[in-house]
């Protein structure tokens, strides 16, 4: 049995965000004297106090600090609870927008829309810049991302979970070096094909090597440049799965295994049901991980 109701942890929070049983009572609409009921019952159910009565405005206790932040993901999830619920009782389908980077393998996009839409979730995606994207979900427009890692926290707005890693590799065509492996100075030599239209400073850091770079951020148009011998690219593996006539993988001097970049997902605790969010990014492991 559990020792608390949804008023409780609703009065709990309240208290916490406005510092005082007055302000908190006007915030949920309800008077003092059944707010602070609340708050007291809650104590009394838990064995413990959560909050010191001798400061002004009322400060938590540490078991009170322990608590607020699990109280307030446990009233996110139950807003999600009730919208799902109202779904399903309006005979909706659920809709789900995910946000994603240029670099996240189609294929993996394909199978989770597929798989989520035998369970009536439709999946509306979108791809843009992981800037874009944390812009998107902090204001509601996208529920789940699915990015490039960074080299920096995600701060407490977003909860997040590695999903895998994408595999780089150098391609082009196979006439523009004189010798393999090519070296690094080869590679700074030529001009660097970059598939978006600037070079985010996390990317630089990683993946540009040549000074004389060139955005073309439509994918076939950029194939025809390799092709052309217009320059080289690095770029996930897993944009050749079919073979590009007039373009390959080129061996460097780095070896032929490729460079591996984390896949984190981002999402804002309760924006989404729990179950509906444990099979998306449950399937979006799967995928990477095949």
């Amino acid at each position: 049995m559990i020792p608390f109701t949804l008023l409780q942890l609703e009065a709990f929070v309240a208290v916490c965000r406005h510092g005082t049983m007055t302000r908190a009572a006007q915030a949920l609409r309800k008077d003092r004297t059944t707010l602070s009921e609340l708050i007291n019952c809650l104590e009394i159910d838990l064995g413990y106090a959560l909050f010191d009565r001798q400061t002004r405005p009322l400060s938590r206790t540490p078991s009170g600090d322990r608590l607020y932040r699990q109280a307030v993901l446990f009233l996110q999830e139950a807003q999600a609870f009730g919208g799902i619920a109202s779904q399903l009782a309006a005979g909706e389908g659920q809709q789900l927008t995910l946000s994603y980077d240029v670099f996240i393998p189609h294929s993996m996009l394909v199978s989770l829309s597929a798989e989520l839409a035998g369970q009536g979730v439709t999946v509306n995606l979108r791809c843009e810049p992981r800037l874009q994207g944390e812009l998107a979900l902090a204001e509601g427009r996208a529920d789940i991302g699915i990015y490039q890692a960074l080299n920096r926290p995600v701060g407490q707005s977003f909860s997040w979970q590695t999903l895998g890693a994408i595999e780089f590799a150098v391609y082009a065509s196979p006439a523009l070096f004189a010798e393999t492996p090519v070296t690094m100075m080869a590679l700074a030599s030529h001009t660097q094909l970059l598939p978006w239209d600037f070079m985010p400073e996390y990317l630089a850091q990683r993946l540009q090597i040549a000074d004389r770079t060139q955005s073309v951020n439509e994918r076939e148009l950029l194939i025809a440049l390799l092709r052309a011998k217009q320059g080289w690219a690095m770029l996930p593996t897993h944009f050749f799965t079919q073979q590009r006539v007039g373009v390959e993988r080129i061996e460097t001097v780095m070896g032929r295994k490729g460079m591996l970049h984390p896949v984190v997902a981002l999402w804002q605790p309760g924006k989404v049901g729990h179950t509906t969010l444990r099979y998306v990014l449950d399937a979006a492991e799967r995928n990477f991980t095949a």
